[in-house]
């Protein structure tokens, strides 16, 4: 497989770190026009409920704009239930041996338990949904040390967690082709400060900063919190942007942060299982991109178009007048101003 590498014209070679972030920004680059028509897709979704202005003034100050008929809304929400609507239950049989039915069956109501304390349904259903607009992705793995909360999850220690990446925190190698020549895959999440200096997981954290901007314009949460700037809002506690990245060659779970805050990994996990801890879940696959089709983006010009006709139609309406009554001989008047 092809891969095209930036001539490093310094005469000298980065440091893997280095090259490793570079190489993120380029996939932030790269999946910006994607996560725009995400963008697009979420406002059609959400049809104006988190503008700061009330319903009836959104249907006076946006007439020109409305959507009477929310094609992406009802799209999504007569998929959904086929796609993921209840709590998949685990089944264990032993092979060749009934002596082990009932440990078997203790396994399988232990593990269906396991994924009721986790929210794997409330997981599953958030990576179809993600799927559906852009793709959809889960991180799987252990929580080490005390309970935190991770990437936007609470976690208990030494507990095994299933947690959707969001599209926005997604990271990937954009020379691959297709998914399974990936080199790497990881995804961005936030931490508390005070827990990387103390919980003895994390070295090389002296140049890390706090976060001045907590969430990007391509994020949901810039439509559910249009009135609050990224920069405005404050955490509870000093936030840090880090970066895991899971290396397919040698099996490693690296932690690095973000350009500008050092250029040595923060942390490394080996032993994972195979494959590594990102499981990725797409409909249409694009050749020569790890980014597929989403369902959603081919439902925009339906429901451009049906709402384009649905407004001429209401305006034709609101402009119709009917004459009661008129004096005789002025039929034809009548009828000419009757519309």
């Amino acid at each position: 497989m092809s891969r095209n590498h930036r001539a490093n014209t310094s005469g000298r070679r980065k440091p893997f770190p280095a090259r490793l972030q570079q190489s993120i920004q380029a996939c932030e680059k790269y999946s910006k026009p994607m996560k725009n028509n995400r963008q697009i897709i979420l406002q059609r979704y959400a049809s104006g409920y988190y503008n700061s202005i009330s319903y009836p003034e959104q249907l006076y100050a946006l007439n020109n704009k409305a959507r009477p008929i929310n094609m992406i809304f009802r799209y999504i929400t007569i998929m959904m239930p086929f796609l993921a609507q209840h709590m998949p239950k685990t089944f264990v049989s032993p092979k060749g041996n009934d002596l082990y039915m009932q440990t078997a069956e203790m396994l399988g109501k232990a593990l269906t338990h396991l994924k009721g304390e986790i929210e794997y349904r409330e997981t599953f259903r958030a990576a179809v949904l993600d799927a559906i607009m852009y793709l959809g992705a889960v991180k799987i793995g252990m929580s080490p040390g005390s309970d935190i909360e991770w990437g936007g999850h609470t976690h208990q220690a030494g507990q095994v967690y299933v947690d959707v990446v969001d599209p926005d925190d997604l990271i990937f190698d954009v020379g691959a082709r297709r998914q399974s020549d990936l080199f790497y895959i990881g995804n961005k999440y936030r931490l508390p400060l005070n827990y990387i200096r103390k919980s003895g997981l994390f070295k090389h954290f002296e140049k890390l900063q706090p976060l001045t901007k907590v969430f990007s314009n391509e994020s949901p949460e810039a439509i559910a919190k249009s009135d609050v700037s990224s920069t405005e809002y404050q955490e509870l506690h000093e936030m840090v942007e880090l970066h895991d990245v899971y290396m397919f060659d040698s099996g490693v779970l690296l932690t690095l942060p973000i350009e500008g805050e050092g250029e040595k990994f923060l942390r490394k996990v080996e032993f994972l299982p195979e494959g590594g801890p990102y499981e990725l879940l797409a409909f249409h696959n694009f050749p020569g991109s790890v980014l597929p089709i989403p369902p959603a983006y081919n439902a925009l010009d339906l429901d451009e178009a049906i709402n384009r006709l649905a407004r001429r139609l209401d305006a034709q309406v609101k402009g119709q007048k009917t004459l009661l009554a008129y004096e005789p001989g002025a039929e034809e008047d009548a009828e000419r101003i009757g519309y």
